[in-house]
């Protein structure tokens, strides 16, 4: 057996293919032969695009011309194509193209999940045996465990192969404000008959294919009798809507409703201000809100007062106070040497 190994030019040298570049019994330069082939290539490339004009773009010039220019859309579609198109008699605001794009879900290793058991990856391929090692984890801390990238926590969960059954309340937090709630009166809505344990709703970390987060029907019980007039005319379809009531509202933000909803304390991160303040105007809690914004503006005025004063002087030990504690320490060496 005879082994080989080399580095390989192909566009620098003569025959096989890149005689095609060449007319009969002709002789041309390897600039020439490249600029030959470079138009055939871009040829190709239009045709593709026309063949295939939502996943393939013009062709793209390229600085070196030994690149392809075949201009593929990374996310398969033309870049700021209209998610949604807009219709002359509709009112909703049209969505980009990025709306499309799989959106990695902002999830707590503790949150409860659940994946579909039959793999819906391609047999064979390396998404399919990491699905086959993870897709009997319980918790998302199991699912990393077990294998699961990011790239496939937010292909399950953008394409529902992965359900979250419960969400975690208990999370980091950096500002609280405690209300005293009375027992809500106990409301009927319409989505609250379905004889679902778990109702689909539309948050603002979800790709346009999602199909909505599964939430336990106690926990928005408990949330709609908060603010009642606000889910009284709501179905199930209402609330996976794209333009739906919680549509905006972040994950991180809903759950802080949640736990609000039960306890009465509105816990979140400082970053979060104005995503809470957002969603409680969304839900017409406008004295809560008006709250959030009152307590950052006095944290606001606090951190000001506090760069305006003067710091206290680091104290440190004078020249004579250090002699005398070195003596100190001298006379007690001598004390113990004696001792001995």
């Amino acid at each position: 057996m005879v082994w080989y190994a080399g580095i390989t030019s192909p566009y620098l040298n003569r025959g096989g293919l890149q005689k095609k570049f060449e007319a009969r019994g002709e002789r041309i330069s390897a600039e020439l032969r490249s600029e030959a082939r470079k138009k055939e290539e871009r040829w190709g490339a239009m045709e593709l695009h026309k063949m295939f004009p939502r996943l393939i773009g013009p062709p793209k010039k390229r600085r070196d011309k030994k690149t392809m220019e075949v201009n593929f859309y990374s996310m398969g579609y033309p870049p700021g194509e209209l998610a949604r198109p807009v219709t002359a008699h509709s009112d909703a605001r049209p969505l980009r193209g990025t709306k499309k794009k799989r959106i990695g879900p902002h999830l707590m290793s503790s949150d409860r999940i659940r994946y579909k058991q039959l793999n819906p990856k391609v047999p064979g391929c390396h998404a399919y045996k990491l699905y086959e090692g993870y897709k009997t984890a319980r918790t998302l801390r199991q699912a990393v465990d077990w294998g699961a990238r990011p790239i496939d926590l937010a292909h399950d969960y953008n394409w529902g192969f992965m359900s979250v059954v419960d969400l975690s309340l208990n999370f980091p937090y950096e500002v609280e404000i405690k209300e005293k709630l009375s027992k809500p009166r106990k409301a009927i809505f319409d989505w609250s008959k379905s004889p679902e344990k778990f109702i689909k709703v539309r948050i603002k970390e979800m790709s346009l294919g999602h199909q909505g987060l599964d939430v336990r029907k106690e926990s928005l019980q408990l949330l709609a009798e908060r603010v009642p007039e606000r889910f009284r005319k709501l179905d199930t379809e209402s609330l996976k809507k794209e333009e739906g009531l919680l549509s905006h509202v972040p994950l991180v933000v809903f759950r802080a409703l949640l736990r609000w909803a039960s306890t009465g304390h509105l816990r979140y991160e400082r970053k979060r201000t104005r995503a809470v303040h957002d969603a409680l105007k969304v839900l017409g809690l406008k004295t809560l809100a008006k709250r959030v914004k009152q307590l950052e503006a006095q944290e606001a005025k606090e951190a000001l007062k506090a760069l305006k004063e003067p710091k206290a002087a680091k104290w440190e030990p004078s020249e004579q106070m250090a002699r005398a504690a070195a003596q100190k320490r001298k006379v007690m060496k001598a004390h113990v040497k004696q001792r001995r």
